[in-house]
C-alpha cells in the first residue's frame, strides 16, 4: 500500500520551514516511515531559531477523484504518532499553516486542525470513517476534534461518517479560506511567510492566550463533560 511513498525532508527558506505529508503520491497513504519520522522532524525543526512559521502540505490525495472511497491505509498513522504531532503542533512556539489539497481523512483531518490556521482547495474534504473512529479520537484528538468544532458538529462528522465539503467546513469556521485547486499550495506558502515575517515572541504569546481561553471558555468545558460522560457509559 505504501510502495513509491518516501518521506520528503523538510524545506527551509526565509524563516519557514516546509514539510511535505509523503511523498510524489501525497498524504493518501503515507508512508509509514514518513509517519513514524513526523515527530522526530517537527522537534528537529523547532529546535531551529531560524524557523519562524512551518507549513504542513499534502493533506488528502488530489487524484482521488469524486465517489472515491479513500484506501483503508490512509487511517493507518499509528494514534500515539498522531498524538504526538498534535500536541507537537499545539505547543509550538511559532505558528503552523495546514495546507488540505484533497481528500482529508481520519487522523489526518486532527492533524489539520491542531495547526493555527488551515486553508484547503474548493474541491477538498473531510472526513473520519466509522472504521478510524477509535485512532482519530484516542488520546487528546478527540477533545481537540471538540475544541475546534463543537460536540454538534464532532458528532456529526464521527457519528455519520460522511465527507464535509471545503465550503461547509468554511461555514463551520474550520477552515480559514478555501482556494480554487491548483492554487491553495502557493496562498498557504504565502499565508505562511507573512506569519514568519511577523513578531515571533507575540506570535508565541498569542498561541498561548488562544489555547488558555479556548481550554477555559464554558461551550468546551461542557462539551469536554459530555464527552467525558460516553465515553465512561460503559457500552460496548
Amino acid at each position: 500500500m505504501t510502495t513509491g511513498m518516501t518521506a520528503v525532508p523538510p524545506r527551509r527558506s526565509g524563516g519557514v520551514a516546509t514539510i511535505e505529508l509523503g511523498g510524489s503520491g501525497g498524504f493518501h497513504p503515507p508512508a509509514v516511515a514518513a509517519a513514524a519520522d513526523l515527530p522526530r522532524a517537527l522537534h528537529g525543526l523547532l529546535a531551529d531559531r531560524t524557523v519562524r512559521a512551518v507549513l504542513l502540505c499534502g493533506f488528502g490525495s488530489a487524484a482521488v477523484g469524486a465517489g472515491t472511497s479513500p484506501s483503508p491505509a490512509v487511517a493507518q498513522m499509528p494514534s500515539d504518532v498522531a498524538c504526538s504531532v498534535v500536541t507537537t503542533v499545539r505547543t509550538a512556539p511559532v505558528p503552523f499553516v495546514a495546507s488540505v489539497e484533497g481528500e482529508c481523512v481520519a487522523t489526518d483531518v486532527l492533524i489539520a486542525l491542531a495547526c493555527d490556521l488551515v486553508v484547503a482547495a474548493d474541491s477538498a474534504s473531510f472526513a473520519i470513517p466509522a472504521a478510524s473512529l477509535d485512532a482519530a479520537l484516542s488520546g487528546d484528538l478527540g477533545p481537540l476534534l471538540v475544541d475546534r468544532i463543537g460536540i454538534g458538529r464532532a458528532s456529526e462528522l464521527c457519528l455519520l461518517g460522511d465527507k464535509v465539503s471545503a465550503k461547509q467546513a468554511l461555514d463551520w469556521g474550520v477552515l480559514n479560506a478555501v482556494h480554487p485547486a491548483g492554487e491553495t499550495r502557493a496562498a498557504a506558502a504565502a499565508l505562511t511567510a507573512r506569519l514568519a515575517a511577523g513578531p515571533t515572541v507575540a506570535l508565541a504569546s498569542t498561541k498561548q492566550v488562544l489555547a488558555s481561553a479556548a481550554r477555559s471558555a464554558p461551550g468546551v468545558r461542557l462539551d469536554r463533560a459530555a464527552t467525558e460522560a460516553t465515553n465512561g457509559d460503559g457500552r460496548g
